[in-house]
């Protein structure tokens, strides 16, 4: 979206965006279950819920900032960056949990 023009190309961004959230919330939460106790997914759920409604109210609001300051792309290519960051720390973390859960310890 950082190099679309057209409203229609927003919009077809905008559904391409909602698919992957419908997508991938079950995912990360299955994610996050896999990994506490049953006695902690209350606890587990809500911490994820907080950070992601954290996520949905201040991400508009950077991207806002930044389109303001420098342009509707520059908002978008910071979100993209943001995102590929965010991707990044996710693969690092699973990585992580991975080796610890195939070490001989457990």
């Amino acid at each position: 979206m950082a190099v679309v023009q057209t409203a229609t190309g927003v919009l077809v961004g905008a559904v391409v965006m909602a698919a992957g959230v419908a997508f991938t919330t079950p995912a990360f939460f299955g994610a996050i279950f896999s990994r506490v106790t049953p006695a902690e997914r209350g606890a587990a759920s809500g911490t994820a819920s907080a950070f992601l409604d954290l996520a949905f109210g201040g991400g508009p609001v950077l991207v806002g900032v930044v389109a303001s300051r420098s342009g509707i792309p520059a908002g978008f290519a910071t979100a993209a960056l943001v995102a590929l960051v965010g991707a990044g720390g996710t693969a690092l973390a699973g990585r992580r949990h991975r080796t610890h859960d195939a070490s001989p310890e457990r």
